[in-house]
């Protein structure tokens, strides 16, 4: 619909009016179109129901796919607006499987575990071959590092590719001539794509007699992080702070090893693929231990269960920042993720 909106002092307006801006207006705009094709499988086999799961295939298409794109100075009183240009392609499966190896009168054990695979890819992008996807870094104004391209994931890192010297330090602003045109330009830039394509959980229920114990697990292969503390948050001095000596200290201390060529520049290394960390991870969602008592008060229907847990318990990955988990593929979370422990109980009657 073709509005317009209160604005700032800015504006054009009519003397005694108010003020206004005209919001850009694209009379073309459409739904989303999207048509999907799959086919699943449940299955059980055994007695007991001692093996069973499913598994899921699909492939999608999805056409005029809105995104914001530039528009020509003086057409539409703003320089972009929202427009259906994009088309893509995505493929995968999932696979889940129950196992109850152990079923008695007072012992039972089951596993639970998935597995999945996704993938999509741009395959139209209109008359252009990429457009910006955002990705704000956490430097300077309006800095982004993701792109929409032809050919690859949405949102992918659009890099320089870092050079090193003899020992694999960096080399600052230095960075692989890969057009050979002998200068450093955005041309020389590539794209290195962000999402995982293979995700996984697993967990398992013990019981015993009155005893119950659990755990989850999830994570991924593969995928990259932007590790944006090694800008913002890392301690290049000879000599690291004492932990809690001053704000200012605390604020700057990364445990981590930031690299002294990142800091003050005012090139392109922020687009460094030497930013760009492997995100595969495996996290422990939660350990449960309980215990119930049962016929309280000499009464077969009540029971008291006491229990203690741990949330985020703990996280094995390579990745050097705080979190390889994280939205949007850059981390700039200031606060970690909390481990958190819980005691309680509950009655039923």
């Amino acid at each position: 619909m073709p509005l317009f909106t209160v604005a700032g002092t800015t504006s054009q307006y009519l003397p005694g009016s108010n003020l206004f801006s005209a919001n850009a207006y694209n009379p073309d705009l459409t739904w989303e179109k999207t048509t999907t094709y799959n086919a699943g499988l449940d299955f059980d086999f055994f007695k007991n129901n001692l093996l069973s799961g499913s598994f899921e295939i699909y492939k999608r298409y999805t056409k005029d796919l809105l995104a914001t794109i530039p528009v020509a100075p003086g057409q539409y009183l703003k320089d972009s607006f929202v427009s259906n240009i994009g088309e893509t392609e995505s493929k995968g499966f999932e696979l889940n499987l129950n196992i109850k190896p152990v079923q008695t009168d007072v012992t039972s054990l089951k596993f639970n575990t998935n597995l999945a695979y996704n993938y999509t890819e741009i395959t139209n992008l209109g008359d252009v071959t990429m457009i910006s996807a955002g990705g704000t870094l956490p430097t300077g104004t309006n800095v982004n590092s993701q792109v929409h391209a032809v050919g690859f994931q949405p949102g992918s890192f659009w890099v320089f590719q870092q050079l090193y010297d003899a020992n694999g330090k960096v080399i600052p602003g230095a960075f692989v001539d890969r057009n050979g045109d002998s200068k450093i330009t955005n041309d020389d830039r590539y794209i290195v794509e962000r999402t995982p394509k293979f995700t996984f959980g697993f967990g398992f229920n013990f019981n015993y007699k009155n005893w119950d114990f659990s755990s989850s697990f999830r994570g991924q292969f593969d995928g990259q992080t932007y590790n944006s503390r090694i800008l913002t948050s890392g301690w290049t001095d000879a000599v690291k702070p004492v932990r809690g000596s001053n704000l200012t200290n605390v604020l700057n201390f990364y445990d981590g090893a930031a690299d002294s060529s990142f800091v003050n520049f005012n090139g392109n290394e922020k687009f460094s693929d030497y930013m760009l960390q492997n995100a595969t991870f495996l996290r422990c969602e939660n350990i449960v231990l309980g215990y119930r008592f049962n016929k309280l008060f000499n009464n077969d229907s009540t029971s008291l269960r006491l229990y203690g847990a741990v949330n985020n318990a703990f996280l094995v990955t390579k990745y050097s920042g705080q979190d390889p988990e994280v939205f949007g593929g850059i981390d700039t979370n200031f606060y970690p993720r909390p481990r958190v422990y819980t005691f309680g109980l509950s009655l039923d009657f």
